[in-house]
């Protein structure tokens, strides 16, 4: 990177050549305006653009004044890309507009820059960078004072007006004046023009007034005060105040506690070293806080903040704000407006206020607040805490374990990466764990909770809420409301809560809890607990090997595939087994059980119960009440219990056990072993070879299609009834037995009690049918062991042979 002052001749000799050609005077080499040229040249080359705007936004007028150079007129003409000043003198020349830069006949001043940038690589790639400035220095005078108070005035004329080390008022006047007050407390007005204040030494009042003005308050600690047009004012050393006034205004801080107002316009405002205040007040506003702990306030209108480093306080204020905390810990108030908050680096404190805001923590653990509005909030990086407040709000934990609360109306919230904890507050919201294990709490409203990866607890809270637990092993609590719960994957855990409730355990083994009312419990796969709790519950195992338990109120319960254990628990069940070998129990109500497929096992318990045994070898335990019991298909083996019961073992060689009670019997197809137990029964063995056993009471045996054993037990009366096939009537002491179809030389007596054929004879009944036959005792004939109705009593006498006996 350099300059070269032959360069810089070269052109200025070039430019008055073709000045004498077209008869006008040459123009005079000015120091202040080579240095503004040359300033601009190597602003152009270092800041990597071209245009006659400098990278800070400075106009060829406002570099003018800043050198000191004073004008009535001036024009500019920049160049780049030719090496030589030859061509750049050309190309001026060959262009209409800047031709006339170099032939103006107004102008008695000139200042060349020129800059070569050695290998340029950036987006605008010239390495070679003019600047020829053109100018009539004003004619206004040089005022100086005395080394003791001056108040001096300047004319209308461009003055350069200088105080001394004593405390002076230094007045500009008209015209573009340079005004510095040298040392001493002084106060310096620019009034109208576009003037230069400088302040240097003392504590300094500065008023720019009309038009373009540029202060500088220089050392100690001063207030500098813009006022109207787009002035720049550069506070210096010391603990100074910077008021913009009207337009748009440009303050800088530099040493010192600072405090800089724009107030009208869009300012921008630079802190710079020091604890700064910087007010943008009305219009849309830039304010950089740089270094140290600066407050930083952008007022009404769309500003742009940057707090920088430092543990800075910005209050965005009214309007569309763009606000960045930058570096350490800050707190940000957004204040009415529809605002983007970005936390950056540090520990910070965000609040959005009114409007739909956007919040973006950034680094480290910070903390969100949307307050009013429809709030989109997002942690980023650590440990955040994020508060929605009022509004439809959506909240982005990021990365670290995050807190969000999502308070009132309808809310998403997302936790994203690490342990979150996410509160849906008031309002139908919407909250995603994501990854980890993440706390999940609906609040009031309907929700939809979904923990996603990691072992998560989920609540949904108040209102008819829909849970959803994800990958892992989770814990989900309905509460209050009808709500819907999906265990997903892993081996979770379901509560149902208050309300209906619908539970899912989806895949694995899971542990479902209905609670109170009427809930839908379903298993699906896996081998899955379900507890309906209090309530009419419908549960459903569906696949694994399941464990069931109604509880209070009357349920339905399906056990599905795979050996499952289903408990009705109290009230009136429906409980249902279907494939492979299931484990039923009733408990107290009147309950329907039916175990289907497989060898099941069904105990009803107390109530009037209905068991059937479905396909399989299954066995019916009925407890007390009257209960009807149906043992399907397979060998099943059934008691009745206590109670007047109606059982049927259907196909297949049963085992079917009355107890107490006056039961009916039936064992259908196969070859079926009945004992009716106490009290009075009906027993029918039906087809196949069955063995009847009365036992206590005076019972009824009907042995059905086959070669049937009936025995009537310890009643005192008992009918029996052989049907077709041989049967075996059992004679007993005790039981006088009525049967109703023996047939000679097919049914057979078996006799107990140690009866032999001796022991009996035949004999007419007394008052009974002259066609009816009775068996009594030898030894007392009184004591009748059996009556034979329909048998003819012209075979009597070959009734009883050794045939007839086993």
């Amino acid at each position: 990177m350099t300059t070269n002052p032959e360069f810089i001749n070269r052109v200025i000799q070039l430019v008055n050549e073709l000045r004498a050609q077209s008869n006008l005077p040459g123009l005079s080499v000015d120091s202040q305006l080579l240095r503004a040229a040359q300033l601009h040249a190597e602003d152009m080359a270092d800041n990597d653009f071209f245009s006659l705007t400098g990278s800070n936004g400075s106009t060829t007028g406002s570099r003018l004044r800043e050198v000191g150079y004073q004008f009535t007129t001036f024009q500019e003409n920049i160049g780049a890309s030719s090496p030589t000043p030859e061509e750049i003198v050309q190309s001026w020349f060959n262009d209409p507009g800047q031709r006339t830069t170099l032939l103006r006949e107004d102008v008695t001043n000139l200042g060349v820059g020129y800059f070569l940038l050695e290998g340029d690589t950036g987006n605008f790639n010239a390495n070679h960078y003019w600047s020829l400035v053109v100018s009539t220095r004003s004619p206004g005078g040089i005022i100086r004072g005395f080394n003791s108070p001056n108040i001096l005035q300047g004319s209308i004329g461009n003055d350069t007006i200088e105080g001394s080390v004593a405390n002076d008022t230094l007045n500009g006047n008209g015209g573009d004046d340079q005004v510095l007050g040298r040392g001493g407390d002084d106060l310096l007005s620019g009034n109208d023009g576009n003037d230069t204040l400088l302040g240097e030494e003392g504590n300094d009042q500065l008023f720019g007034g009309q038009n373009e003005d540029f202060l500088d308050g220089g050392v100690g600690n001063d207030l500098l005060s813009g006022d109207k047009g787009n002035d720049r004012l550069q506070a210096g050393d010391g603990d100074d105040t910077l008021q913009g006034g009207e337009d748009n205004d440009t303050l800088y801080g530099s040493l010192g506690n600072d405090l800089l107002a724009g107030n009208t316009g869009n300012d921008i405002l630079f802190g710079e070293e020091g604890i700064d205040t910087l007010d943008g007040g009305d219009g849309d506003d830039q304010l950089f806080g740089n270094a140290d702990n600066d407050s930083l306030l952008g007022g009404t209108g769309n500003d742009l903040i940057l707090g920088n480093q430092g543990n800075d306080e910005i209050i965005a204020g009214t309007g569309n704000d763009t606000v960045y905390g930058g570096k350490d810990n800050d707190v940000v108030f957004a204040d009415a407006g529809e605002d983007l908050i970005f936390g950056d680096l540090g520990q910070d404190q965000l609040f959005g206020a009114d409007g739909n805001d956007s919040i973006f923590g950034g680094d480290e653990s910070d903390r969100l607040f949307g307050e009013a509005g429809n709030d989109f909030l997002s942690g980023n990086q650590g440990d955040d805490t994020l508060i929605g407040d009022v509004g439809n709000d959506s909240l982005y934990g990021g990365q670290g374990n995050d807190e969000l609360f999502g308070d009132a109306d309808d809310d998403f919230l997302f936790g994203d990466k690490g342990t979150d904890t996410l509160s849906g507050g008031d309002g139908a919201d919407s909250l995603y764990g994501f990854d980890d294990n993440d706390i999940l709490g609906g609040g009031n409203g309907d929700d939809f909770l979904a923990g996603n990866q990691g072992s998560d607890s989920i609540r949904g809270g108040e209102g008819a809420d829909t849970l959803q637990g994800g990958k892992d092993n989770d814990v989900l609590f309905g509460e209050v409301g009808e709500d819907q719960l999906l265990g997903d994957f892993g081996n979770d855990t379901l509560f149902g809560g208050d309300d209906n409730d619908g539970l899912d355990g989806g895949e694995d083994n899971d542990l479902l809890f209905g609670n109170e009312a009427n809930d839908t419990l379903f298993g699906n796969f896996g081998d899955d607990t379900l507890d309906g709790g209090d309530g009419d519950d419908q549960l459903n195992g569906n696949e694994g090997a399941d464990q069931l338990l109604g509880q209070a109120g009357n349920d339905t319960l399906n056990g599905g595939e795979e050996a499952d254990t289903l408990n009705g628990g109290s009230g009136n069940d429906v409980v249902q087994g279907d494939a492979d070998n299931d484990i039923l129990f009733g408990e107290e109500g009147n309950d329907t059980l039916n175990g289907g497929d497989g060898n099941d096992i069904l105990n009803a318990a107390a109530g009037e119960d209905n068991l059937q045994g479905g396909t399989g070898d299954d066995s019916l335990l009925a407890g007390e009440g009257n209960d009807t019991l149906d043992g399907g298909d397979g060998a099943d083996t059934m008691f009745a219990g206590v109670g007047n019961d109606i059982v049927r073992g259907g196909a297949g060689d049963d085992s079917i056990f009355g107890e107490v009670g006056s039961d009916t019997l039936q064992g259908d197809t196969g070859n079926d072993t009945i004992l009716g137990g106490d009290n009075d029964d009906i027993i029918e063995g039906g087809a196949g070879n069955d063995l009847l056993l009365g036992q206590g009471g005076n019972d009824t045996l009907s042995g059905g299609d086959g070669s049937d054993s009936l025995l009537g037990g310890a009643g005192a009366f008992a009918q029996y009834t052989g049907g077709a096939g041989r049967d075996f009537f059992v004679l007993q002491r005790g039981t006088q037995v009525t049967i109703t179809d023996y047939e000679d030389d097919i049914d057979k007596f078996v006799l107990a009690d140690g009866l032999t054929p001796d022991d009996l004879l035949l004999s007419a009944p007394v008052g009974e049918s002259p066609s009816d036959t009775t068996i009594v005792l030898r030894e007392d004939p009184a004591v009748v062991i059996a009556l034979l109705v329909g048998f003819d009593p012209e075979f009597r006498d070959t009734l009883i042979t050794s045939g007839d006996f086993i």
